[in-house]
């Protein structure tokens, strides 16, 4: 759940979550932002890992060539370029 912290934000994100839980959901994460904010980018990123962190199984196939951008994206996700570089190099598939 994303939300800014004014009142009014602060009031629907409350009834959101009671509602979620009231139905049996769970709420994984909850960011809050300052009104006014354009870049919401830490939050989201904290929400992804969060959300990523709880996959059952994640699996990545190294043994095949990635392209920059596919790499770009796991390092913006907090992998190491080293572990990324030891992957490919051994074309595995990571867990």
């Amino acid at each position: 759940m994303l939300a800014p912290t004014d009142v009014v934000g602060k009031q629907l994100a409350e009834s959101f979550i009671a509602e979620v839980t009231s139905l049996g959901g769970e709420i994984i994460d909850a960011q809050w932002y300052a009104t006014g904010s354009m870049d919401l980018r830490i939050e989201l990123t904290s929400m992804r890992r969060k959300a990523l962190s709880r996959l059952e199984v994640p699996t990545i196939d190294f043994s095949a060539k990635m392209r920059q951008s596919e790499l770009n994206k796991f390092i913006k996700w907090g992998v190491n370029q080293h572990v990324l570089d030891s992957l490919m190099e051994r074309e595995l598939t990571a867990l």
